[in-house]
């Protein structure tokens, strides 16, 4: 083989690995974008989990609060019928007393 040939294999040569380590980075960059792609989307999807998770928290807070509040509006009004009552039996008493009263002052 003449200087020239040998030059001109050489050549053929470093292009043949030169194009071959091109392709093997090309599909290193290639994969790791992939997986990066990849670890960005699973990254996602857990943040949209938690705020999922903390919206769902707040949700049942307020349905909580609801709950507690409407408790509370009954209790009251329980509250509110039961002094009712009260006083009712309270104005039976007094007029029980005076029907008494009244009585015992008339013999």
């Amino acid at each position: 083989m003449n200087q020239p040939q040998n030059a001109s294999f050489q050549a053929g040569q470093a292009k043949g690995q030169t194009q071959e380590k091109a392709g093997n980075l090309m599909d290193q960059a290639s994969n790791a974008a992939q997986s990066a792609k990849e670890s960005c989307q699973e990254a996602g999807q857990q943040v949209m989990a938690k705020a999922q998770g903390a919206a769902d928290a707040c949700q049942e807070h307020s349905w909580n609060q609801q709950v507690k509040q409407e408790k509370l509006a009954v209790f009251l009004v329980l509250l509110g019928f039961y002094e009712i009552f009260l006083f009712h039996k309270f104005l039976q008493i007094m007029i029980l007393l005076i029907w008494l009263l009244t009585s015992l002052l008339m013999f």
